[in-house]
């Protein structure tokens, strides 16, 4: 993930914390450690930041989002394990929209899972057979500058567009 100075949000799983790094590859900061609470992972797997540079880390091990503000500090946690609209089974990969919106591939669930800026559960996608909109193992998401949603289906070996129409994700 990049932020608005250019400078690069790493992941590195095996020692739970994110690296942020300068144009000239310098690390500039880290943050995380290993364990649970808050800035703590324990499996940090995706970073994604937004127009603010926060950054929203995805801890696939943990079934959270940790919020961080551009310096590192730690600023909120959503999500939980779980199977109900709002939680996590095996969240995979993570977004931010031009709306601040986050969103979150879950693997486990075959859905994406939209949150607020803060944290608030908005809306889920995907796990639905009956409204032909299935997906098969979402391991890649990316959102454009109109809202596009972008899933990569590792199942369907397809990468699906979702436009937003009045709040509702429509393919």
């Amino acid at each position: 993930a990049v932020n608005q100075n250019g400078q690069v949000a790493v992941v590195e799983f095996y020692q739970r914390r994110v690296r942020i790094f300068d144009s000239r590859g310098q690390v500039v900061r880290q943050f995380g450690t290993r364990g649970k609470g808050p800035g703590r992972f324990l499996g940090p797997f995706d970073v994604a930041v937004d127009g603010r540079d926060n950054f929203f880390v995805l801890d696939r091990d943990g079934r959270c989002v940790q919020k961080f503000d551009r310096q590192g500090t730690f600023v909120a946690r959503f999500g939980k394990s779980g199977s109900q609209p709002g939680q996590f089974r095996r969240p995979w990969s993570i977004a931010v929209g031009p709306a601040g919106n986050v969103y979150v591939t879950d693997y486990g669930k075959n859905a994406v899972l939209k949150f607020s800026c803060d944290g608030r559960f908005l809306m889920e996608w995907g796990n639905r057979k009956k409204r032909g909109e299935a997906m098969r193992s979402p391991t890649g998401i990316a959102v454009d500058r109109q809202g596009n949603v972008y899933v990569a289906e590792q199942g369907r070996k397809i990468i699906s567009k979702y436009v937003p129409v009045r709040g509702v994700a429509a393919r």
